[in-house]
């Protein structure tokens, strides 16, 4: 295997590495943790409060069924009418707040695209997001320049993670066998995902399921709890 930086280990047949980015290169878990309940209490109530933990369990879904979750989960926790225009009137505000955010890198990945981008790895970033809203909110963060190519969910005949598409075709962009790709990802949904792609999968607990959860699953090969420490 080889070892980047002391922080991720990967075969070394690798020829390239797909990053999703919500929750793996970007922080952007810490926003919907408070965002969506300022949404909520705008909104529907300021007495409704959803939990950390429900958050993450559904952050790795496209924020349009995202919301349809919350709303699904407000109605049979708290037994209330949602009014039929609340659900637009708050997937745009949140989404217009997500688009103009400056999120945080975590911890230890610009060590690592610096270490791929001097080897001759090729990056992608392969998100459940619309492809040009990922290109500015990684742009955004400063990390735009390292990758070859951005893969959203809005290919036609292209199906979102879990379904291995998205990552099927970056590679074919890439120009590299699946089974020559590592991807890293934060949630089931996602290592699924990369796991039916063929790819070598990465799991790390920086966003979507803990550590725990990725590690009992059979579609990661290696599970990190961050990439910040060193190992």
């Amino acid at each position: 295997m080889l070892i980047i930086n002391n922080r991720l280990s990967i075969p070394y047949s690798t020829k390239a590495i797909l990053w999703d980015m919500d929750g793996v290169l970007l922080d952007t878990l810490a926003l919907d943790i408070v965002l969506c309940n300022e949404l909520i209490n705008k909104y529907i109530g300021e007495n409704i409060k959803i939990s950390k933990n429900f958050i993450r369990s559904i952050f790795a879904h496209p924020p349009p069924k995202f919301w349809k979750l919350i709303f699904e989960h407000i109605k049979s926790e708290f037994n209330i009418i949602i009014r039929d225009n609340i659900y637009n009137e708050i997937l745009y505000e949140y989404n217009k707040c997500r688009n103009e955010s400056i999120f945080e890198v975590n911890p230890g990945i610009n060590d690592i695209l610096t270490f791929c981008n001097k080897n001759n790895i090729k990056l992608a970033v392969v998100s459940n997001n619309p492809t040009e809203v990922v290109k500015r909110i990684i742009a955004q963060s400063g990390i735009i320049n390292y990758f070859d190519i951005i893969v959203g969910n809005d290919f036609k005949n292209l199906k979102p993670k879990p379904s291995p598409d998205t990552y099927i075709y970056a590679a074919k962009l890439l120009k590299v066998n699946p089974e020559d790709c590592v991807v890293v990802e934060d949630s089931l949904i996602g290592v699924e995902a990369g796991w039916h792609a063929k790819c070598f999968t990465v799991g790390v607990a920086t966003g979507g399921d803990s550590f725990e959860c990725l590690k009992k699953t059979q579609w990661a090969n290696i599970v990190y709890s961050s990439f910040g420490s060193r190992q």
